[in-house]
């Protein structure tokens, strides 16, 4: 309903939400207009390379995307994340490398300090949300059927390092 009538932020107030979860935010302008009518808001968002994103989606059949989309919908996303970061407003955590990760910035922006549960979850990171897991989370039993080498992404999506740089230059 409130898509329809081109009023998404009003979902955000009427259900009176504290935090909202976005997939892929960069594929319409909905992030955008969230974004732009809260502008306390802070995003919070992950990166992952674009390989390991697609190798994801190939293998979990209830909800996986073919590489094409997912590689559009990662550039697409990154488009936003740099729009947000701009304003000063992204908390971007790169899920392969904890030690990119600015701890200090990100709760200097959140203006709160690490609660006691902090010290676990940091010495914990990376927690492992690989294939076995997102199958076992999305009860796909089927077996790994797909797999897309770093070189052969490369080779399909040749802009790929560019925009990885960029995604960096978020952390």
């Amino acid at each position: 309903m409130f898509k329809q009538q081109n009023k998404v932020e009003d979902f955000v107030t009427v259900h009176q939400l504290e935090a909202l979860k976005l997939e892929d935010p960069g594929v319409d302008d909905d992030a955008y207009t969230l974004f732009d009518s809260f502008p306390d808001a802070i995003v919070i968002a992950t990166y992952r390379p674009l390989e390991k994103v697609i190798n994801s989606h190939g293998n979990i059949k209830p909800w996986g995307m073919a590489p094409d989309r997912v590689e559009r919908n990662w550039t697409n996303n990154l488009r936003f994340f740099e729009h947000v970061k701009s304003k000063n407003r992204l908390i971007m955590i790169p899920l392969e490398n904890k030690e990119s990760f600015d701890v200090a910035a990100a709760f200097e922006l959140l203006k709160c300090e690490p609660n006691p549960s902090w010290d676990a979850f940091w010495q914990a990171w990376p927690v492992v949300n690989d294939l076995i897991c997102q199958k076992k989370i999305s009860n796909d039993t089927s077996e790994v059927s797909f797999f897309m080498s770093r070189e052969e992404v490369l080779e399909k999506f040749p802009e790929t390092e560019a925009k990885e740089r960029r995604y960096e230059a978020l952390l």
